[in-house]
């Protein structure tokens, strides 16, 4: 259950952080171009005199990161949790 726990805490920091590389690059944009962030997302912008078309469009970078970030964000939530507990319980005696 608490696996559960730490995925969905782990998926919401890694798309704070996907959502904050996404608005950085954005305003970044000054010409037309493509543009593949740090996090997976490609950006592919079209300016003309009347409009600015942006397409939005995930790779397999994005997927690659993120299952990455989560072993990782598991790994270290659950050696925090048993150094803590160890502690705790060293404290205890």
């Amino acid at each position: 259950m608490k696996q559960i726990k730490y995925t969905s805490i782990g998926s919401t920091v890694w798309f704070a952080i996907f959502v904050l590389d996404y608005v950085i690059e954005l305003f970044q944009i000054n010409s037309s171009s493509k543009i593949v962030t740090f996090m997976g997302l490609k950006i592919t912008t079209v300016m003309t005199k009347q409009k600015i078309d942006t397409v939005l469009s995930m790779t397999w970078k994005a997927l690659i990161i993120y299952l990455i970030f989560i072993i990782i964000w598991i790994f270290a939530v659950t050696l925090i949790s048993k150094n803590r507990k160890q502690k705790s319980r060293s404290n205890v005696c």
